[in-house]
C-alpha cells in the first residue's frame, strides 16, 4: 500500500460511492475496483460490501481506514520534523481559518508572515469555524483560527475584537433599544 491508497480508501469512505469518489480523485471507475480488491487481497478481508445504495464499509474496512487516518497524520507530523531539524525556519504550516477571517484579514497577514519565513509552505482550510475546530482536534491542521466561543481546553489567543454597529435611516435613541423587549430584524 501506498499514500495514495490511503487517499482512496479514505476518500472511498467519506463518500460511499466507487463513482464518485473516482471523479473527485480523477481516477477511473475500474481502476478504483481493481486497487480495493488489490488492498482486500493484501490484507485478506473484505474492506466494503457493494450495493445499489453505495458502499458499506465492513468492521474491518472501517478499522483499517481509521488506522490510515491516524498514519497519514504521523506521516505528516515526521515530515514536518524532518523538515524542522536544519537550522532554517522551513517545513508546512497547516491552518484552518475561518471563512471571513480567510477573505477580510489573513492575505495581509500571509503576505507578511511568507517575507519573514519563505522557505515554510503554507497550507490553508477554510469554512465553518465549528469544522476547522474539529480538524484541530483531529490533528489535520496546526493552527486553528475560528469566530465565536468554543470550548477549547488548549491554547488559545483573542486575535481581535468584531465590531458589531447597529444602524438605520432613522435617527436611533439607544434608551428605547436596550430593553428586553427590542427586536431588530
Amino acid at each position: 500500500m501506498n499514500e495514495k491508497d490511503w487517499i482512496l480508501l479514505q476518500t472511498l469512505y467519506e463518500v460511499k460511492s466507487i463513482t464518485k469518489t473516482a471523479e473527485m480523485l480523477y481516477i477511473s471507475q475500474p481502476a478504483i475496483t481493481y486497487r480495493l480488491s488489490s488492498i482486500e487481497r493484501e490484507f485478506g478481508i473484505e474492506i466494503a460490501k457493494r450495493s445499489n445504495k453505495g458502499l458499506k464499509f465492513t468492521s474491518e474496512g472501517e478499522y483499517l481506514v481509521h488506522y490510515f487516518e491516524k498514519m497519514s497524520r504521523e506521516l505528516e507530523k515526521t515530515k514536518d520534523w524532518l523538515l524542522n531539524m536544519g537550522k532554517k525556519n522551513q517545513g508546512n504550516l497547516r491552518l484552518g481559518v475561518s471563512s471571513t477571517f480567510s477573505y477580510y484579514r489573513l492575505p495581509e497577514i500571509l503576505k507578511k508572515f511568507m517575507e519573514e519565513f519563505p522557505n515554510i509552505q503554507v497550507e490553508v482550510t477554510t469554512g465553518w469555524s465549528s469544522a476547522i475546530l474539529k480538524k484541530l482536534e483531529d490533528e489535520k491542521i496546526h493552527i486553528g483560527i475560528i469566530r465565536g466561543g468554543y470550548d477549547w481546553k488548549a491554547n488559545s489567543i483573542l486575535i481581535s475584537k468584531e465590531n458589531v454597529c447597529l444602524i438605520s435611516k432613522d435617527k436611533i435613541d439607544i434608551k428605547k433599544t436596550s430593553g428586553h423587549e427590542t427586536y431588530f430584524f
